[in-house]
């Protein structure tokens, strides 16, 4: 089963997100992103769901580093936001871009999509 890490401050999010994917992926959701290294070295996700605010992280840079480490840039990522975001300035920190509030099948669409690139 595929791995998914989410990281998501809004609780309510991080739940829908979370229940939506959990019968076909192994789900770690993450509310803080504060430990986001140890939960990603230690739960080796295939896929990142990372929102662009996280308080005092940005999602952006956790992407550049992902994408810049060999341990860990074969991690497909997917960014969301509920502020309009130009998807070409994402390109080369991520895989996707999901605008918030969004469709579920919108959702699972791109994550279905994303897989598979």
């Amino acid at each position: 089963m595929r791995k998914v890490l989410i990281i998501e401050d809004d609780i309510d999010i991080l739940n829908v997100m979370t229940t939506i994917l959990k019968d076909s992926y192994h789900v770690l959701p993450i509310s803080s992103p504060r430990h986001w290294k140890n939960d990603v070295e230690e739960f080796q996700p295939d896929i990142a769901i990372i929102d662009v605010h996280l308080g005092d992280e940005d999602g952006i840079n956790i992407c550049r580093e992902l994408k810049s480490n060999s341990k860990t840039s074969h991690i497909k990522l997917v960014v969301t936001s509920a502020l309009v975001i130009q998807p070409e300035r994402l390109k080369e920190y991520c895989d996707a871009y999901l605008e918030k509030p969004f469709e579920i099948d919108n959702f699972t669409e791109i994550i279905e999509d994303v897989q598979l690139k």
